[in-house]
């Protein structure tokens, strides 16, 4: 049977696809399958006047939400540490080598700038899916 996004307690609108390549026709597949309301993602689009692109600013979001130190405001607007977040260890088991190997810039007007993705598969020697996997699902925070 077909699982819905319903059945598994996610708003289509929280759930993105990565509209480069095989993903292009993906929001159709979505909705054959009655998601509607999907976001597609495209990682070298522009972000904002802070971030070179939604890549950039995914990573950033993600960064920041692994900050054990990080304080937020709470709803009367105190700074207070944020909820905690935690990566399956079977999972970061994957992931840590490129979590770790992230590296960002500013540019030449001050964005902050993730290293390429093709300069940072060389150095993996390996294409950084998981970590891209992983920074795309930041990338409507």
């Amino acid at each position: 049977p077909t699982r819905r996004s319903s059945d598994l307690g996610v708003a289509p609108e929280r759930i993105s696809y990565d509209i480069g390549g095989p993903g292009a026709d993906f929001s159709n597949r979505l909705e054959a399958v009655g998601i509607h309301g999907a976001r597609p993602y495209r990682g070298g689009a522009s972000a904002t006047l802070k971030f070179g692109n939604l890549r950039s600013r995914s990573a950033w979001h993600l960064r920041q939400r692994l900050d054990l130190a990080r304080l937020v405001p709470d709803l009367a607007g105190r700074m207070v540490p944020q909820t905690p977040f935690s990566i399956a260890p079977e999972f970061m088991a994957l992931m840590r080598e490129e979590l770790q190997g992230l590296r960002y810039e500013q540019d030449a007007t001050g964005r902050i700038c993730l290293e390429n993705k093709e300069d940072f598969a060389k150095r993996l020697r390996h294409s950084p899916d998981f970590a891209d996997t992983l920074g795309q699902s930041f990338s409507h925070n």
